[in-house]
């Protein structure tokens, strides 16, 4: 840990760089005068007195008198920090407050782009912990595991968690069907996120070979009732799948919705048959 990262870090924090080189002069010598603070900080003589008092108004430095001379010394930094946490909460609650009610423009009829796998990660998560009802999710197993802890925090207060999953997961806490696709289709690029909260919130992730780069993100109702539906139908591949034989798979994947309905009415005249042939030998 070097001085220039934890200047840097208390800039992050609201200092300036004189007052954040002043306050780490301040914890290594102290009390001290004025001038011993511009002598260990490198900040300007001529200006370390007027750095000192923004310190002093701010709470993050305290003063004393040693006979003519003003003694400066730090504000411990636990109990510096615990006062930064705590005007930072009153300001973002001040701030979410006040903002919602400049903002008057719906989300609704918007969906926003999303760039760059931490920042989807970011929002998938902060879906789920909104949901209050009903998650339906399509997803990778891998990026299933990451998200865990946030799919379990939901079952845990109540939330129906539903997910199709390309790879195996367990997830006795909700619902998870394997949906039954190749090696080779896990490293294709495609949508490989599809995540639905209460019928109000969507997510959808682009993957590119294992990752998520690009990801848009709407509560449209609308769009979120029709993505509803798709993964819900998705769970109800594995079923469909175990019912038909090879070339009736392939129509599903390629898209021959005649060829399904042929196969499927075959096997139901032959389940007729089976039927029928059964009660005549009785």
């Amino acid at each position: 840990m070097s001085l220039d990262d934890l200047i840097l870090r208390l800039t992050h924090l609201g200092f300036t760089e004189w007052e954040a080189k002043a306050y780490l002069a301040l914890l290594k010598t102290s009390p001290a005068t004025g001038y011993q603070v511009s002598k260990e900080s490198g900040v300007p003589r001529s200006m370390i007195y007027e750095v000192l008092r923004k310190l002093v108004d701010r709470g993050a430095a305290l003063t004393t008198h040693d006979g003519d001379n003003t003694l400066y010394a730090p504000l411990p930094p636990l109990e510096m920090i615990e006062r930064l946490q705590r005007e930072h909460a009153e300001l973002t609650a001040g701030l979410k407050r006040d903002l919602a009610q400049v903002s008057h423009r719906s989300e609704e009829e918007y969906v926003w782009r999303i760039e760059g796998y931490e920042n989807i990660s970011a929002r998938a998560w902060k879906l789920i912990e909104r949901a209050q009802q009903t998650l339906y999710v399509q997803i990778f197993a891998e990026e299933f595991e990451r998200l865990r802890p946030a799919f379990d925090a939901a079952a845990a207060r109540g939330v129906q968690v539903t997910a199709s999953t390309i790879g195996a997961v367990d997830f006795p806490a909700g619902r998870a069907v394997e949906l039954p696709v190749t090696a080779a289709v896990k490293d294709m690029e495609m949508l490989g996120l599809l995540m639905v909260a209460d019928r109000n919130e969507v997510l959808l992730g682009e993957r590119e070979h294992v990752t998520y780069t690009r990801a848009s993100w709407t509560r449209n109702r609308h769009l979120a009732a029709i993505i509803e539906g798709h993964v819900r139908r998705f769970l109800l591949i594995p079923i469909i799948y175990s019912a038909l034989d090879v070339d009736s798979v392939l129509a599903i994947l390629q898209g021959d919705e005649r060829a399904l309905v042929e196969a499927l009415l075959d096997r139901e005249k032959l389940a007729r048959f089976q039927r029928d042939s059964s009660l005549r030998s009785e």
